[in-house]
C-alpha cells in the first residue's frame, strides 16, 4: 500500500535542497525504487518536502542514502507527517511513471497521456512558489 510523507526539515533552504539533489543524483538515488512521486514546495524560503512512496520498507532503503547528506548539511529533517494513501487524481502521465508532468521541463508544461498539452502552471494566491521536481532518468 503506498504512502504519502510530508516533511518540514527546519533550515531547508532552496540552495541546500538543490545541493542535496545533485548528491542523490551522484550517489545513484535520484530516481529510487519506489518513489511514485516527488515535490518540492519553497515556503517563506525554507523547502518542504512531499513524496508518495510504494511502501515504508522503499523510503527507508532511501533515507540510507538521503540521511548523511542531509546531516552533512546540518539538516534534521524532522518527523515526518505519513499517511496511508486513498487517492491520487491526474497523476497518469505517459511515459512518466513516477515524473511529474513538468519533470525536466522549466516551461511548466508537459504531455499527458491523451497527448494534449497540459496547461500552464498558475500562481497560487498566498503561495511563495511550487517546483514539482523528480528525478529523471
Amino acid at each position: 500500500m503506498a504512502h504519502g510523507f510530508y516533511f518540514r526539515p527546519a533550515g531547508f533552504t532552496p540552495e541546500i535542497y538543490d545541493d542535496t539533489i545533485r548528491q542523490l543524483e551522484a550517489a545513484g538515488a535520484g530516481a529510487p525504487d519506489g518513489r511514485t512521486l516527488h515535490v518540492a514546495l519553497d515556503v517563506g524560503g525554507a523547502i518542504h518536502v512531499f513524496d508518495i512512496w510504494e511502501s515504508q520498507e522503499q523510503f527507508e532503503a532511501f533515507g540510507a542514502t538521503l540521511m548523511p547528506i542531509m546531516g552533512a548539511a546540518g539538516v534534521d529533517p524532522g518527523e515526518p507527517m505519513v499517511a496511508t494513501m486513498q487517492r491520487a487524481r491526474g497523476l497518469s502521465w505517459a511515459g512518466a511513471r513516477g515524473r511529474s508532468p513538468i519533470a525536466g521541463r522549466r516551461s511548466g508544461r508537459g504531455v499527458p497521456a491523451g497527448g494534449r498539452e497540459a496547461p500552464a502552471r498558475r500562481s497560487v494566491p498566498g503561495a511563495q512558489s511550487l517546483r514539482a521536481l523528480t528525478a529523471v532518468p
